[in-house]
Parts: structure tokens; C-alpha cells; sequence
């Protein structure tokens, strides 16, 4: 690359973060005005919520609280956000419970590849679940890999040194305990002593695919970013929703690479870009219509290996 390629790319990279470092600024200091000045109404809350999301958008991993000195309220469901009577629509993917309420509510962002970018998955929580997560020595590197947010309020249980009393010792402090076995579920009569609980269970046949089981259907997971969502989010049928706001991103990007394929097979014929061209055209008509999480796994990895292919005066599609 040219000396004067590199700067302009590097001038193009510190516009791109100054101005997201500004808008963090703008948000923030904008808020936290509206904080000093007086308690925000139902209308700032939820155009707050929404703004704070939009700035965790420009990190591939990110996690923050929101604190404005004041009760925060919201509810969460099928594209709104809203608080008391005032609501606003928004695009963005978020997984939470219904119903959220606190002083301080953790909020993150991960961004999810399958197999490229698709754009950001927000999650929040208030910190009125406990969630316990059960495991194996079969399943513990997938707990290391989920990276379960510092807002979460976790206990971590080994199948060998289950103990329903730590649960019960601390779950009067909870609205809610959450049980989530990522190995088998051998403790129903153990848990069915905690007031009020629920339970998901995650079955990852293929590393980072999966099915997560709620007590109202099941639904599949593709990556973990994905499965952290589940573990947050109110049921299957919330679930479903967002999972349908996935597949809608994965077309859109699925066709930008598909045309850029298209494009380069024809610009460059000798460098074989038809195999890659034919899978991306096969995967654009497969998402949203399987539901077989193995499958999605299978035609991520084709991708992958028919991209790795391609490389210097044959460029990458992605």
C-alpha cells in the first residue's frame, strides 16, 4: 500500500473512532444534564435507553451500567421499548426479561459473525435473577467461552458440587432464579423447591450451535453471542422474535456478498469465485427456512473454507 493510501486509511479510521468517542461524549453529558436538571420523564427514559445502545454499537464487546440517579423503568417486547405510557420502535436486537427495573441496569454488546459480520446484539438486565448455571467437564470450555457479563448475578455449579442450599441461601434476594444446565437436567426435584424459578436447557451438538429448551418450546442458537442472549432473554417466544431480526440482517448481508462475489467473477474469471458465488446464493435462500442449528453450523464452515481459498490477487469476499 501506497504511503498515501495509508494515510487516508488512517485518517479514515481516526474520523471514524473520534466521532464515536464524541457521540458517547454527546449522549452521556446530554443525559447526565438532563439528570442534574431534574428527573427524566417517561419519553427521555426510553430515547435515553435507546441512544445508550446506539453507543455501544461502534465496539465488537462492550458492557456498561446505566445510571441517571434516578428509578429507571422499562419494558422490552417485539421491537418496542417503552416506559409507563410513552414507547418508541427501534431496530436494534435486545434480549432482556419483559420487564426491567432499577436504580442501575447492566447493559452489553457483542457483535455476531456467522460466518461475517451481521451487525450487534444488545443485552440488558436489572439484576433481579439469579442465574445458576450448571455444567459438566463436557461443557465447561463453553462456559469459558460465553464470558458471561459482570452484571449477571451468577453461581456457577459443577454437576459434581451441586448444592441446592447455596441457591436457596441467597434466592429471597431475587425476584426470580434462573436455571440454565448446559449439561443434563438431573435435578428437577432439587430445584423444585425454590419459590419461583425457571429452566433452560442448552444442547450444543456442533461448538458454538445449539438448541436452547424453555418451558415453552425450543428454539436454535447460532454462536454464542446468541446463546448469552437466550440465557437473558423472557421465553421462547421473545427469543423467536429477535431470532427472526437476525435472519433478516443475515439475507441483507448475505446478498451485499453475494452481489460483490457476482461481481468479481465476472471482473476476475480466472480465480474461481463460482463456488463461493453458488454457496452464498444457497445460504441467502437457506436462512430463516431450517431449523436445524448443525445445519447452519455446516453451511458457516463452507463458507469459511471457500473464503480462505481466495486471497491476494484473487481477493476475499469477506
Amino acid at each position: 500500500m501506497k504511503k498515501g493510501q495509508i494515510s487516508s486509511l488512517f485518517k479514515y479510521i481516526f474520523g471514524f473512532v473520534a466521532g464515536a468517542l464524541f457521540l458517547i461524549f454527546f449522549v452521556t453529558f446530554g443525559y447526565n444534564y438532563l439528570g442534574f436538571a431534574g428527573s427524566l420523564g417517561s419519553t427521555e427514559l426510553v430515547v435515553f435507553l435507546d441512544d445508550s445502545l446506539s453507543t455501544l454499537s461502534v465496539s465488537s464487546a462492550v458492557e456498561d451500567t446505566l445510571d441517571v440517579g434516578q428509578t429507571l423503568d422499562f419494558q422490552i417486547y417485539e421491537g418496542m421499548i417503552s416506559s409507563n405510557s410513552r414507547s418508541k420502535s427501534t431496530n436494534k436486537i435486545i434480549y432482556s426479561a419483559f420487564a426491567l427495573e432499577g436504580k442501575k441496569i447492566g447493559v452489553a454488546s457483542r457483535e455476531l459473525s456467522v460466518p461475517y459480520s451481521v451487525g450487534n446484539l444488545f443485552y440488558l438486565d436489572d439484576g433481579t435473577t439469579l442465574y445458576v448455571v450448571v455444567y459438566d467437564s463436557m461443557t465447561s470450555e463453553l462456559l469459558d467461552d460465553l464470558n458471561l457479563f459482570s452484571f449477571m448475578n451468577l453461581i456457577e455449579m459443577d454437576t459434581n458440587d451441586f448444592d441446592i442450599n447455596a441457591v436457596k441461601a441467597v434466592e429471597s434476594g431475587f425476584d426470580k432464579v434462573r436455571f440454565i444446565f448446559l449439561t443434563k437436567n438431573n435435578y428437577k426435584t432439587q430445584i423444585s423447591s425454590i419459590k419461583n424459578y425457571d429452566v433452560l436447557e442448552v444442547s450444543s451438538p456442533v461448538e458454538g450451535y445449539g438448541t436452547i429448551s424453555y418451558e415453552d418450546g425450543d428454539v436454535i442458537y447460532l454462536g454464542n453471542e446468541m446463546l448469552l442472549g437466550g440465557i437473558l432473554c423472557e421465553n421462547a417466544v421473545a427469543y423467536e422474535f429477535n431470532l427472526d431480526l437476525v435472519f433478516e440482517k443475515m439475507n441483507v448481508v448475505t446478498g451485499v456478498y453475494y452481489d460483490k462475489a457476482k461481481f468479481l467473477s465476472t471482473r476476475l474469471p480466472n480465480c474461481g469465485y463460482t463456488p463461493i458465488k453458488t454457496a452464498l446464493n444457497n445460504y441467502k435462500s437457506y436462512v430463516g427456512n431450517v431449523d436445524s442449528a448443525s445445519s447452519y453450523a455446516s453451511k458457516v464452515e463452507n463458507l469459511d473454507d471457500l473464503n480462505k481459498v481466495l486471497g491476494g490477487d484473487c481477493p476475499e469476499i469477506y
